[in-house]
């Protein structure tokens, strides 16, 4: 299986699967196929007019040099030709299919199957297991006319390729690199856990499909199969571990999300899940179980749900849900006619939509009080939740905490927390300790797949960690919700009412907030007493307790831009600052001080209820806080103000500010309420805020604060890539191009009709790894390559390389380029040690090229180089920009367009940007592609950051970042202008050498995103993209 494109491979069955495989086999890599069915009328075809494959994307092939074969006939193909072989026919035909093929294919070859079902070890018991290797696709197709197959699905990922024995084998490289030809595929060491993956995807949609006569999208929509897809996928799940077989996800959907709902958790949760993946099945695609109904044909029902309940018994596990689908199948016989009415049973069997939530607690310390508390009144009053565990460090006082509320014989204590989870298994964790342990406990809920967590503030000692934390929740696919519970307090929710809805006092000017606590007196201060490690925080009083009062102004005047501060350590017995004064500028202008100081207090009775006074002052008035949570509206009269009556309940925590917060999470989790609100990602922009504060009183000035913009996936352009990369618009045909690099693929995305176009150029280079226009007219582009340089007709997909081909050294290859203002292509390399994915690129090993004239050859202006990545100039074209991304930043050369010899265009080398100052090359952040607005400014895809940045490169300053979702992971890699207007900034990103479990927690990964120009506007008016060149090399 080595030399995949001289291989000879045979394919038995030509329904929608064996049909588009072969196709793509033939007509993409090449090979000779030879295509086995008894439908005579679809061979027939095939032979007179060829196989035509038609994909959901809209696009289309017509394959004319594969063969075609009726299975009468197969008696005249020569024995032991065949280097591969695929079974493509239903489950329970597996074992005559098998000794058909078996003497046909080589004693060095291979045979495996494209079927629901787990078939490998029946295949294996005729030919041998050393000449069995699996498959597991995740495509759906269909063929209703002959000689016309449908790809029907979607899917990001096509197969998965497996040896029998786990092993990370050459033929299963070999045989995934082939299958590329279809779709996105790769190599598992867990081949029958993957079956038992998908298994339980097909168990949980096929049969309600077939019984219903729905599509597999609407299958996956409505209520009723939802929710019974959700049991049979369960008893699947509860088999297949019982059998020791490990169940991952299968397009994004969670063995252990599934478990949950089935047990009436998450099952809201689970059911938008279902309905989003419903979109990536196609708008046609029908499973072969519901086509097996339509055409009046023997279903697969005992190779998928009876499989199931088979070998549940063999482990006594029941199966109910599957053992009555089964028998409804049967019971209606082959033939039958599909309706809704044949699932009726099945919903009558179905329990009850939702069970409490239990929520295990670790920490019992001096706040947890307020925490058990209000889970405890959740659960009497809402009956959403249970408090099932309390566990401490100190197990006494665990027990102790549940003894306060006569809740002890109900609650598991003690003072391990891998234990508690063991023991329970909490749907949801709240965490109520010091932060120095969060990331540890953090970990762990994620090795126990708890999908929520609670964790109080501060989320992490720095930064730096809380990044991490958040990530470790992200790849885990766990809820991390930070607990921040002071824009719950009741005074806050009015007066952000009041401000924003009847806004009594006009524009708002300014705030004061004088934090006046008075319990940071003595020897120790008060606030030792109740929390001990108070004292030897470094950071204090805003770490701890000014977080709180950064999150209640951004909830009621928006977005930070700039802080000022100045702190001080008053009491000399703790370790930080306990007083300070800091200012907060916001994007509308508004001003906001905070005046902390936990030693002096204020006029209340309890001067920890609101912590201190309030003030906003705004065009018409003034709103006053005062510290017994009363509120004052006053007009411009100074002797007009009066007390805004507002309801609240003085319990619990400050104006009963955590009950309303847990309640929040958990009308969030029941779909019942509005978004969660700061979730650990979220939580990063206060402690960026924090940062900058202590920066500000550090360095003595004021730190600015980038504004924040997030980008959203391009639904249209619905790829996957592995290393995406390049992209540029197209002026002459109004699309965006870009270029998979691994893949050696070329696509043009058309935001007018949302269509994404593929140009599969792997049968002529290794590497496709940048792409640029050519002229103002056609369809004609220029492409980097492996070895040099081709051009690409993308109308006719012809081909043609460069003279100069060969010209770099053995393990170089191009990467990143673009067209300066005359039409000159200026690209660079980037040369590793060796081949392979994994080998290390050397230091100073690459070049810049210039390519002027596409019958030249190209010039090496620049040497030294390590990662050749983004190049643009300015409109003025007296400097060009260049990323080398080894460097970690941006240069500016002096840029002379009619300078007498290409060596000299570029000059007088400095530092625009230092993008990240780390001098260890470990270092994930790098810069890599960038592209240029009309106001002068860089837009540098940060690598290994998930972000874009906005700089001056006049400067150096940070302007603005762009955040990506965080199921896109952070390996974002190059930008670009587009639309007519070059007023939207799309962005690439990679996928590559993902494991599936990866895939699976971040499903956005590799695909292409974009910032809408209504966003963009945030930023200011007018903001484009500068022009674009195409290359002018005379082609």
């Amino acid at each position: 299986l080595k030399l995949v494109f001289c291989m000879k491979v045979i394919i038995f069955g030509a329904g929608g699967i064996g049909s588009v495989v072969a196709g793509c086999l033939s007509h993409q890599r090449g090979l000779d196929v030879t295509l086995v069915d008894p439908w005579f009328e679809h061979i027939l075809a095939i032979q007179t007019k060829g196989l035509t494959v038609r994909f959901a994307t809209g696009a289309e092939l017509t394959c004319h040099h594969l063969t075609a074969v009726h299975f009468k006939d197969m008696q005249a193909l020569e024995f032991e030709a065949f280097d591969m072989g695929f079974i493509a026919v239903n489950g329970y035909d597996t074992d005559w299919a098998s000794i058909c093929l078996a003497r046909f294919i080589k004693h060095s070859g291979a045979l495996c199957c494209f079927q629901n079902g787990i078939n490998d070890d029946r295949v294996a018991a005729v030919v041998g297991e050393e000449r069995t290797i699996g498959v597991i696709m995740t495509i759906s197709a269909a063929v209703y006319e002959p000689g016309v197959a449908l790809r029907t699905d979607l899917n990001p990922h096509a197969f998965r390729v497996g040896e029998l024995d786990g092993r990370d084998s050459p033929r299963a490289r070999s045989l995934a690199a082939m299958l590329e030809s279809v779709g996105p595929s790769d190599v598992t060491t867990d081949l029958w856990g993957q079956r038992w993956s998908k298994l339980m995807l097909n168990t949980m949609n096929n049969a309600l499909a077939g019984l219903t006569g729905w599509k597999t999208a609407y299958c996956r929509m409505h209520h009723d199969t939802q929710r019974i897809g959700i049991q049979l996928a369960a008893e699947a799940v509860r088999v297949a571990r019982a059998h020791g077989k490990k169940v991952d996800s299968v397009l994004g959907l969670k063995a252990d999300d599934l478990l949950a709902a089935a047990e009436g958790r998450y099952v809201k949760a689970a059911q938008r899940q279902l309905s989003e993946i419903a979109a990536t099945a196609g708008g046609e695609s029908r499973p072969s179980f519901g086509q097996d109904v339509l055409k009046g044909r023997r279903t697969e029902i005992n190779e998928l749900n009876g499989y199931v309940s088979r070998k549940g018994r063999e482990k006594g596990v029941s199966t109910p849900f599957c053992d009555r689908v089964v028998a409804l199948v049967n019971e209606l016989g082959v033939g039958f006619e599909p309706s809704p009415k044949h699932i009726e049973p099945l919903v009558a069997m179905l329990p009850a939509e939702t069970v409490p939530f239990r929520i295990a607690l670790v920490g019992a310390g001096y706040f947890a009080q307020y925490h058990i508390e209000a889970w405890l009144r959740c659960s009497r009053d809402c009956r959403d939740c249970e408090l099932v565990a309390i566990c401490d460090s100190d197990a006494e006082k665990a027990r102790d905490s549940a003894e306060r509320y006569a809740c002890s014989g109900a609650l598991w204590t003690g003072d391990s927390v891998d234990e508690m989870l063991e023991a329970v298994k909490p749907d949801i964790l709240d965490i109520c300790t010091p932060g120095e342990t969060h990331r540890a406990l953090v970990e762990l809920a994620a090795t126990r797949n708890i999908r929520t967590v609670v964790c109080q503030k501060p989320l992490a000692p720095t930064l730096t960690e809380a990044t991490a934390i958040a990530e470790i929740a992200e790849q885990a696919g766990m809820l991390l919700v930070v607990h921040m519970n002071f824009r719950f307090q009741p005074w806050f929710q009015e007066i952000r009412r009041l401000l924003h809805d009847e806004r009594p006092i006009g524009k708002v000017f300014s705030c004061t907030f004088r934090m006046r606590p008075g319990d940071g007196q003595g020897d120790p201060p008060d606030y030792v007493s109740r929390q001990p490690y108070f004292q030897g925080m470094q950071r204090f009083v805003i770490h701890e307790t000014g977080i709180h009062f950064i999150d209640v102004f951004r909830f009621l005047f928006g977005d930070v831009r700039n802080v000022q501060a100045e702190l001080q350590k008053l009491n000399p017995v703790i370790a930080g600052e306990d007083s300070g004064i800091v200012i907060f500028g916001f994007d509308d202008g508004t001003r906001a001080v905070l005046d902390a100081n936990r030693l002096v207090d204020h006029d209340a009775d309890d001067t920890r209820l609101t912590m201190g006074e309030m003030l906003v002052e705004g065009s018409s008035g003034s709103i006053r806080l005062d510290g017994r949570g009363r509120i004052f509206v006053r007009g411009r009269n100074p002797d007009s103000e009066t007390k805004h009556s507002y309801a609240w309940e003085e319990r619990g925590f400050a104006g009963d500010s955590v009950f309303h917060f847990q309640k929040h999470i958990l009308d969030h989790l029941l779909q019942r309420g509005p978004p969660v609100f700061n979730t650990a990602r979220q939580f990063l922009q206060n402690m960026r805020i924090e940062e900058a504060i202590y920066q500000a009183d550090s360095e003595g000035r004021r730190v600015l604060l980038p504004p924040i913009l997030t980008a959203k996936v391009v639904a249209g352009a619905h790829v996957h890539t592995e290393l995406g990369e390049g992209p540029i618009w197209d002026r002459r045909m109004g699309v965006l191009l870009f270029v998979d690099i691994n893949r050696a693929r070329v696509y043009t995305f058309d935001p007018a009709t949302d269509s994404l176009g593929e140009c599969d150029l792997s049968a002529h280079t290794r590497h496709v790894t940048t792409v640029v226009p050519v002229g103002e007219c056609g369809h004609l582009v220029l492409v980097g390559t492996t070895s040099g340089m081709a051009l690409i007709d993308l109308k006719t997909n012809t081909v043609s390389q460069h003279p100069a081909n060969g010209f770099l050294t053995a393990h170089e290859r191009m990467n990143d380029g673009k067209c300066d203002p005359q039409g000159r292509l200026w690209i660079g390399s980037v040369t590793k040690l060796g081949p392979g994915n994994d080998s290390q690129p050397v230091l100073g090993g690459a070049s810049l090229y210039v390519l002027e004239h596409w019958s030249g050859m190209p010039s090496r202006v620049l040497n030294g180089v390590t990662i050749s990545n983004g190049i643009v100039w300015d409109e003025s074209q007296s400097s060009m920009y260049y990323i080398d991304s080894a460097t970690r930043q941006v240069d500016a050369f002096a840029f002379n367009s009619i300078a007498p010899t290409l060596t000299s265009l570029a000059t007088a080398r400095r530092l625009a940007v230092q993008v990240c100052t780390s001098s260890s090359s470990s270092s994930p952040i790098i810069p890599d592609g960038c592209c240029l607005d009309t106001d002068g400014n860089l837009w540098v895809a940060i690598f290994g950051g998930g972000q874009v940045r906005r700089y001056d490169p006049r400067t150096g300053t940070l302007l603005a970042v762009v955040e990506l979702p965080f199921a896109a992971g952070v390996e974002t890699t190059s930008c670009a202008f587009g639309g007519a207007d070059l007023d939207e900034l799309y962005i690439t990103t990679a996928s590559k050498s993902w494991p599936p479990e990866k895939r699976a927690a971040l499903p956005l990964g590799g695909r292409l995103f974009k910032v809408q120009r209504e966003m963009l506007q945030e930023l200011g008016r007018g903001i484009r993209g500068s022009p674009v060149y195409h290359f002018n090399g005379g082609c």
